[in-house]
């Protein structure tokens, strides 16, 4: 449980930083649905390696959202699925929030 704590706090701060560079005016095309298809299969593969019952996913590009999609089940006893208005407990993510809040008020003065 720890490696995947481990995991996901590097995939959450990856995405988060990511989300607060600015814009490159180089940047590639935005994802075209075989990009979608390929990170469908990524996670859903991800998902069963690692034994996770669900997750949501959010990807957004110069603060808008481009892309949103449950995954899996979010009670595995009722078998309730996964939505983009599925709750997760934040748990230790709010470091990583918190932490990203200070820098952007350091990089700002």
């Amino acid at each position: 449980m720890e490696k995947l704590n481990k995991i996901l706090l590097t995939a959450a701060m990856v995405l988060t930083f990511a989300a607060c560079k600015k814009s490159d005016v180089n940047a590639p095309p935005p994802p075209q649905q075989k990009d979608i298809t390929t990170v469908d299969e990524k996670i859903t593969g991800w998902m069963t390696k690692n034994k996770m019952p669900g997750m949501s996913l959010a990807v957004s590009k110069n603060g808008k959202l481009v892309y949103a999609k449950g995954y899996g089940e979010a009670n595995t006893d009722t078998h309730e699925k996964v939505t983009t208005e599925s709750q997760f407990r934040i748990a230790s993510v709010s470091k990583l929030i918190t932490s990203v809040a200070i820098m952007k008020l350091v990089e700002n003065g």
